[in-house]
């Protein structure tokens, strides 16, 4: 069974937070929300919105579809290309 969605996405974020080392304050801090929001992301119990995944990306020094791919290739289990075979 695969890892769900949430839980993808918020070790993706928590990664890129950390390697950049940013706190979950400073990263809170510049999308304007809770520390705690930033928490329940990278615990997968809450999803971003398109538009916060947006501002953490633009902070974390990347692209929210590099984000996106990411979490592709994770669920899948599959590289780009073979998953692109399969639509």
């Amino acid at each position: 069974m695969t890892k769900e969605v949430n839980t993808i996405i918020g070790e993706i974020i928590r990664t890129l937070r950390e390697s950049e080392e940013l706190t979950q304050q400073e990263l809170a801090d510049y999308a304007n929300v809770d520390r705690g929001f930033i928490s329940e992301i990278e615990n997968g119990k809450k999803q971003p919105s398109f538009d916060m995944l947006l501002k953490l990306s633009e902070y974390l020094n990347t692209k929210p579809s590099l984000i996106c791919a990411q979490a592709e290739k994770q669920i899948s289990g599959k590289s780009e290309l073979a998953w692109l075979k399969d639509r």
